[in-house]
């Protein structure tokens, strides 16, 4: 299951999708957060927000948004939390997590993904320089989001696009607006989908979409041209560096010249005036 952001004992609608067998995707675990038209969680939710220190300028700027319950330092976190128990139930306490880009890596190791197999906390930029506007408009966009979590030789996503009160309209655009931007980390989009189901929580899967084995030719042919696209481009990114580090070269050994030619001016100029010096103090007195 990838990316759950409810509690356990929440209710919610999950879209499954399922990839062709010739789809590739990266070996490391990589989250991706998907946009959906309304938010999947209560307006009421509570945010944990971790950034760097000094923590209390934060504090003051989170004061008045009112998603926001909590807000600490990674350092506060190891010391508070320390035993796995201690850490699921930190994990429990909260709907959203928020983690500065900066902290995000050590933050997953702290707390173990095996964790976070429910609830996978998001990753922000928060510079010291963000007032309480910039930060109340952050947390607006993320709770505006989905997620999921790709990974090599996985062919079945889950994907929570609404809460079970939501009406079916808002499962509808929901549903439309993280599939489109689901199916965009793919070369062939869409034509990498091979069916998509909708699973309520007290109902069986209804398939909504399943896609001709026939046309799987088709897929093969867009993730070639997409690798020769790539590759193209991987080609043109080497000659770039390889004329950027040409040129970098060029003018370290036009400039070490140039030195050159100085010190040896400067040289020169030093020996005319000990010559000069020289002569002075053996000139006859009159």
């Amino acid at each position: 299951i990838n990316a759950e952001y409810m509690g356990e004992n929440e209710s919610y609608v999950t879209m499954t999708v399922n990839l062709f067998r010739d789809i590739r995707l990266p070996l490391n675990r990589r989250f991706k957060a998907l946009r959906v038209k309304e938010s999947i969680y209560p307006e009421d939710v509570e945010v944990c927000v971790v950034v760097r220190p000094p923590v209390g300028k934060f504090m003051g700027k989170c004061r008045p948004i009112s998603n926001i319950k909590k807000v600490t330092t990674m350092g506060a976190l190891k010391r508070e939390y320390v035993t796995p128990d201690e850490k699921q139930q930190f994990g429990e306490s909260f709907g959203v997590f928020i983690v500065d880009r900066a902290l995000y890596e050590q933050f997953l190791r702290w707390v173990g993904m095996r964790q976070w197999s429910k609830k996978h906390p998001y990753m922000l930029r928060l510079p010291p320089g963000y007032d309480t506007p910039q930060i109340a408009h952050a947390v607006r966009v993320i709770l505006g989001q989905t997620g999921v979590t790709l990974q090599d030789r996985q062919l079945n996503y889950d994907i929570k696009i609404a809460r079970e009160s939501q009406s079916p309209e808002t499962v509808a655009r929901n549903a439309m607006e993280s599939l489109k931007m689901f199916c965009a980390l793919f070369p062939a989009a869409l034509d990498s989908v091979f069916s998509i189901q909708i699973k309520l929580p007290h109902s069986p899967v209804l398939p909504i979409y399943a896609a001709d084995p026939a046309v799987r030719h088709l897929l093969i042919r867009k993730i070639e041209a997409h690798q020769q696209k790539e590759e193209r481009k991987r080609i043109w990114r080497e000659k770039k560096r390889a004329d950027f580090i040409e040129l970098v070269k060029r003018r370290r050994l036009a400039r070490e010249a140039k030195q050159l030619a100085w010190r040896e001016r400067e040289e020169a100029k030093l020996l005319e005036r000990e010559r000069a010096q020289q002569e002075e103090e053996f000139l006859p007195i009159e």
